[in-house]
């Protein structure tokens, strides 16, 4: 299934209220994302990380966000400063150096958020 089709259908609120549909949208989510197409690797790693049903649901949302950072995805790295900096998902412990990198990255790629300047825990 094209990826910008399920796009359209998890834009579609009355779509995704069915279970099979939301079923249908994950599982096309998780075939692209595996397969290194890295919209569907920040989409796909967002709605596990923020809306998981457990601590590996999440932890396997970090690790998607992971496989697609770049300078070019600022909410990615916003987020992945997020992951590091509380160290509160399942396999990602708090490490300061890399919440600082994925930061000064969101930063830069300006992330309004980092944009602002914000303390670094630590």
């Amino acid at each position: 299934m094209p990826f910008g089709l399920l796009q359209w259908v998890f834009h579609r609120r009355f779509l995704t209220r069915f279970g099979r549909v939301h079923e249908w949208l994950m599982k096309g989510f998780a075939n692209h994302a595996d397969r290194g197409h890295a919209e569907a690797q920040e989409l796909y790693g967002f709605l596990l990380l923020h809306r998981g049903q457990d601590d590996s649901s999440r932890s396997a949302g970090a690790r998607y966000l992971m496989m697609c950072v770049s300078p070019e995805r600022p909410k990615v790295c916003w987020q992945l400063y997020q992951v590091f900096s509380k160290g509160d998902v399942l396999g990602f412990k708090a490490d300061p150096e890399r919440a600082q990198q994925y930061y000064e990255m969101a930063r830069v790629a300006g992330h309004p958020l980092a944009q602002a300047e914000l303390p670094i825990p630590g």
